[in-house]
């Protein structure tokens, strides 16, 4: 059969939770947030074949052809993803950006440990996000005149002091966050403080169940007090994603996912150029050489909709997601997929062979396999190729 079980990896963050993810794959949970589970082949995190000794699934994969096909390796990479607390803000390169960047790099590779790189491997890394629950995200920049307006009210005579110039620039908002992020520190904390007063009587913190841009400030800057990222609410646009919406990000877009739980997908890739709301390693030049510093209106996909479930297709030819809830399908398949049961049950069956998944679990689908139906009670993500 033509399928096979796979063991995702959990990935500790400080934004994660301590329960969603543990919960849902039946791990104990000790307090310690879990902010990922990684279903791929990337080496930071990759997943285990327990019917092959538990091999990774890439070695796997390369001794198993049939499931790659005619790739080389699995382009993708699938995740589940638990936010309590703004994850770094970042972006990500293009493929032309990591390849030079990476080989670049090369000496650096040996003399520091990973944690102070900023390529992890020669991919690009576009990604798309789907809400489980309310989620909200700040993802792009937004125009230059609106982010005007809000700043200077929220920083008073600070904001002609230290940023009244940048409309003498051709890119006011890229003047804008070289001037942000090469702030003196004492000039920075004398900002937020300004700032966070401000915010005291902006407005509410929560719309329903969403964070508002001043909900989001108020607890960044409560995590991170002197960090330029606290003012991203105000320079970036703020995203809310209702239950089963999704967004696409392109390489080079500013972004970060705020709070809520969802499905993470994307190129095979873990390079991450950080921009605040973030102990770890930042290069800020590198940023500013990679990321697009110009407005960016982020849209939510409009997912497609068939007999085998419902389907979200990106500009990316890496990555298409589909969700299918509560029935039958019958899928024609053409590449590999990974499916991961959420939450109820499933059954998959390929010609007279069945294979059960519960909640938590995760198969993986050679791409010889052309057609197999699915029975569900529940939710089931599918992570593959876009059909031709």
């Amino acid at each position: 059969m033509d399928i096979v079980k796979i063991t995702p990896q959990m990935k500790a963050f400080l934004w994660g939770s301590t329960s969603y993810i543990q919960q849902l794959v039946g791990a104990p949970a000790n307090g310690s947030p879990v902010g990922e589970l990684w279903m791929g082949t990337h080496p930071n995190a990759p997943s285990l074949v327990p019917s092959a000794a538990n091999r990774t699934l890439g070695d796997f994969l390369s001794m198993n052809r049939q499931y790659l096909g005619s790739l080389e390796q699995l382009p993708f990479l699938f995740k589940l993803m638990a936010i309590e607390k703004p994850l770094s803000i970042q972006c990500h390169p293009t493929k032309a950006q990591a390849v030079e960047g990476y080989a670049l790099e090369a000496k650096k590779r040996t003399r520091v440990t990973n944690e102070f790189w900023n390529y992890q491997d020669s991919n690009q890394k576009a990604e798309m996000l789907y809400a489980i629950t309310p989620t909200t995200a700040m993802c792009g920049f937004r125009p230059w005149i609106a982010a005007k307006e809000d700043l200077s009210k929220l920083l008073g005579p600070l904001y002609q002091r230290f940023f009244g110039n940048c409309d003498n620039h051709a890119n006011p908002m890229q003047a804008f966050f070289h001037s942000l992020y090469r702030l003196d520190p004492a000039d920075l904390v004398l900002c937020i403080q300004k700032y966070a007063a401000s915010l005291s009587a902006w407005g509410p913190m929560f719309d329903g169940q969403y964070l508002t841009p001043a909900g989001i400030a108020i607890n960044a800057i409560a995590e991170y007090p002197a960090d330029p990222g606290v003012f991203a609410p105000f320079f970036l646009n703020v995203i809310q994603l209702h239950p089963g919406e999704a967004i696409y990000l392109e390489p080079r877009i500013v972004h970060a996912y705020v709070k809520g739980n969802g499905i993470e997908l994307m190129n095979n890739s873990d390079n991450v150029l950080r921009a605040g709301l973030t102990s770890k390693h930042m290069d800020v030049d590198e940023l500013e050489r990679v990321m697009l510093a110009c407005e960016y209106p982020v849209k939510k996909l409009k997912p497609e909709i068939d007999e085998s479930g419902v389907h979200f297709k990106t500009p990316s030819p890496d990555f298409y997601l589909s969700v299918m809830r509560n029935g039958t399908f019958s899928i024609k398949h053409a590449s590999i997929e990974i499916l991961f049961c959420l939450e109820g049950s499933a059954t998959i069956t390929v010609e007279d062979e069945q294979m059960q998944l519960l909640q938590g679990e995760c198969a993986v689908v050679a791409s010889d396999v052309k057609a197999y139906g699915l029975a569900c009670v529940g939710t089931v993500f599918s992570a593959s190729l876009p059909p031709h």
